[in-house]
């Protein structure tokens, strides 16, 4: 059922320009019932659902913060309009493996594309003092302390969530008590995402792949057995007009993957990141077919696979152009 959510000015004219640009398709506002009491915010909560029409659901968990959710889930749609930054994983044979991979691909995501939104929500005026509140009251409230005895991959997931809260609410001091193992690490992290420019699709990719390199290092130093966050997270690439005009030895390497017959990984040559997966018959990876498909432009190589990329320096919200 549909509700009529109540939203302040400028959250509704936000809403009436995206209904505007997608007529006769429509974004519907409804309300779905919270997990968390109304006095507290899980900005990740709220979701959109594209209905066979066409249309968007947005779902509204908690309609006393109306308004910060659904400026927020359409910053994201926004974000994804501009076809901005985007991270899958490899499938793994071990599921917990999966979930890991997927949890911290999205998460770091999402910290970035949080911070690039933050100012225009507070232009919108949604992150007011009791959203901000809300929000601090969740992490406050249901994230676990931190224990002397809480392992080093707990406490690296936790710092994860509290980063994103701080795109939000900023720093909290006060948490000092609760999470200081985290807050450690949380705050390292906050450091390199507010130093950051993020304007262009560049800048959002350039940033999530310093948070994982980060991550990388630290699941090393600790000496705990993740899988590969650069082998096994495919994060897409950002390529400039220029870019796309070069041979695929200029910009990709191709590695088989273990034990399978067709199936190669596509990983950058300058950062050795992945980007995606593709299928080459068996029949066509004699040396000369390979070295034809490394000859080909990045363009045709792209097309041929269907592998998606971002323009390089194609800003993430409208109002950045020039």
């Amino acid at each position: 059922m549909t509700s009529t959510v109540n939203l302040t000015a400028p959250v509704q004219n936000l809403l009436d320009q995206f209904q505007a640009e997608m007529a006769p398709k429509k974004i519907i506002l409804q309300e779905k019932q919270s997990q968390f009491p109304a006095t507290m915010l899980d900005p990740e909560e709220s979701q959109m659902v594209l209905t066979k029409e066409g249309d968007i659901v947005l779902f509204v968990p908690n309609a006393t913060f109306a308004s910060f959710i659904v400026a927020h889930e359409l910053m994201h749609l926004q974000q994804e309009g501009r076809q901005s930054v985007e991270i899958s994983y490899l499938k793994q044979t071990n599921t917990q493996f999966s979930q890991f991979l997927d949890q911290i691909g999205q998460e770091l995501r999402n910290i970035v594309l949080h911070q690039a939104m933050r100012q225009q929500l507070i232009d919108l005026g949604v992150l007011t003092d009791t959203a901000q509140q809300a929000i601090k009251k969740l992490i406050t409230e249901k994230l676990p302390v931190d224990e002397s005895n809480t392992s080093a991959l707990v406490i690296a997931m936790k710092a994860i969530q509290l980063v994103d809260t701080y795109t939000f609410v900023g720093q909290v001091p006060d948490w000092q008590t609760k999470f200081p193992k985290s807050m450690h690490i949380a705050d390292e992290l906050w450091q390199i995402v507010t130093t950051a420019k993020l304007t262009t699709n560049r800048q959002i990719r350039a940033l999530i792949l310093q948070l994982l390199n980060y991550f990388a290092e630290y699941f090393e130093k600790f000496g705990l057995q993740i899988p590969s966050l650069a082998d096994n997270l495919l994060l897409k690439p950002v390529l400039s007009e220029r870019q796309l005009k070069l041979s695929v030895r200029q910009l990709f390497q191709l590695w088989r993957l273990p034990d399978a017959k067709t199936t190669y990984l596509v990983k950058g040559v300058q950062d050795e990141q992945a980007v995606g997966l593709i299928e080459i018959a068996k029949n066509q990876q004699q040396e000369q077919a390979m070295l034809a498909l490394y000859d080909l432009p990045v363009v045709d190589f792209l097309k041929q696979f269907q592998l998606s990329y971002a323009p390089r320096d194609l800003p993430v919200f409208p109002k950045d152009e020039h």
